[in-house]
């Protein structure tokens, strides 16, 4: 009688890792979105610029302006196109209240999408769901994150674009549209916020 010498098949535990990074990030996500959301409105105080972004916002929307004043122009325009594209889809400006209020709930959202890629960028660079949680659980609960990503500003909508491209261009694998279409994304971040340039240096090294 003879005896198979072969190694015993080891059982893949990658199905597992999978359904643990979604339990995981589902857990991220209910935590980040109720100490987001709590008192969304009433703190911290309302800020000028969120008031100006939703009025260049307006302009768009509205009257087919990039900005209320043609005279006047700060920043690049891709971040309150943005904001007016999610005020023609949820019914206008005052769908959640004030036009602030309905771009804080914008910036929720953006706050929730922003969290599940700091996971999943984390997850990749390190393959340990202890790692990418604890990463995802420190910017869900950083005092920064809490108070100035409730507010409808710039930074918080650029944050998204660049972590969109910067999650592509790690996850790369010789694939030439990932890399076009993260490069995409981060020009874009760039046109939401000009201050996205300071972090080319990183992604050239870490990418």
């Amino acid at each position: 009688m003879s005896v198979s010498l072969a190694p015993a098949a080891l059982p893949d535990v990658r199905p597992r890792k999978a359904i643990w990074s979604s339990l995981i990030t589902l857990a991220l996500v209910c935590v980040a979105a109720l100490v987001h959301s709590y008192n969304m409105f009433g703190f911290p105080l309302y800020l000028g610029d969120e008031g100006i972004y939703m009025a260049q916002a307006y302009a768009v929307a509205r009257l087919g302006n990039i900005t209320p004043y043609a005279y006047w122009y700060d920043h690049a325009p891709a971040g309150w196109i943005l904001i007016a594209l999610w005020t023609m889809v949820t019914g206008g400006f005052h769908t959640f209240g004030t036009a602030i209020d309905s771009g804080r709930t914008l910036m929720l959202l953006l706050h929730i999408i922003s969290l599940v890629l700091v996971f999943r960028i984390v997850l990749h660079l390190t393959g340990s769901n202890l790692a990418a949680a604890i990463g995802g659980l420190c910017y869900a609960l950083s005092p920064l994150t809490v108070v100035y990503g409730r507010m409808v500003l710039l930074d918080n909508i650029m944050i998204v674009f660049v972590l969109v491209g910067t999650l592509l261009l790690v996850n790369y694998d010789g694939l030439l549209w990932r890399l076009f279409l993260g490069s995409l994304l981060i020009g874009i971040g760039v046109l939401s916020k000009e201050s996205a340039i300071a972090l080319l240096p990183v992604l050239l090294i870490g990418a």
